[in-house]
C-alpha cells in the first residue's frame, strides 16, 4: 500500500513551505521524454498544494535519505510509503493508491522455482532489491533468509535494479506493480 507521510506534530495552522521527499520510481514519479518530473506522487503533491493553498517543495531524494531527513526533522512530508513499525513512530499514513510487491524472474527460471521456498534451496540465486525500500511482511521474512546467506543485492534506485537484472547479476528483482513498463 503506497501512502502519503506526513510528520506528526506539525501546526495545522502553518501553511508552508513544507519539503516532500520523493523518489524515482516508475510510473509514481520519473522522467518523462522531456525530462520533465511527472507521475502519480508528483500529481498527488501538486493536487494536495493546490487543494490546501499550502506550499509544498518537491525534493528528489534516495529513500534511506527521505526516512533519515524525516526522522532528523529536515524533511516535512514523503509520498509512496509502506507503513512499518518504526515508520510509524515518524508520520502519520494517509492512504491514496494501494498496491503489491512482486519478485519477479525470467519465464525459464520462474517456471522451475515456483514457490519462495524454491528460490531459496538453490543457494546459487540472488535477488536484488532498492536499498531502503520496505517490504510486505512476508517478502520481508523471505528477504531476511536471503540476506543471511548473502544472497540480496542491494541497488540505489529502481533503474539500477532493473539494469542489474538485466544484466544477469541476480536471478530475481523485487517490482511493484507499477514498475511492469517503467519508463
Amino acid at each position: 500500500m503506497a501512502t502519503s507521510a506526513a510528520c506528526i506534530g506539525a501546526p495545522a495552522w502553518a501553511c508552508g513551505p513544507y519539503t516532500v521527499g520523493l523518489y524515482e520510481y516508475s510510473s509514481l514519479y520519473y522522467r518523462d521524454a522531456g525530462g520533465q518530473w511527472t507521475g502519480i506522487d508528483k500529481e498527488v503533491v501538486d493536487e494536495l498544494a493546490r487543494r490546501t493553498g499550502c506550499q509544498l517543495v518537491p525534493r528528489a531524494e534516495s529513500r534511506v535519505r527521505i526516512w533519515a531527513q524525516l526522522a532528523s526533522g529536515q524533511m516535512d512530508m514523503t509520498v509512496s510509503a509502506l507503513p512499518t513499525q518504526e515508520r510509524a513512530l515518524l508520520v502519520e499514513f494517509i492512504p491514496y493508491i494501494e498496491s503489491r510487491q512482486y519478485v519477479v524472474m525470467r519465464p525459464a527460471l520462474a517456471a522451475a522455482l515456483t514457490t519462495p521456498a524454491a528460490f531459496l534451496a538453490q543457494r546459487e540465486r540472488r535477488v536484488i532489491v532498492v536499498r531502503g525500500y520496505a517490504f510486505v511482511p512476508t517478502l520481508e521474512s523471505w528477504l531476511t533468509r536471503m540476506r543471511v546467506q548473502g544472497r540480496v543485492v542491494e541497488a540505489p534506485d529502481q533503474t539500477t535494479a532493473m539494469r542489474v537484472f538485466k544484466a544477469g547479476r541476480a536471478d530475481a528483482l523485487v517490482l511493484g506493480p507499477a514498475d511492469g513498463g517503467a519508463p
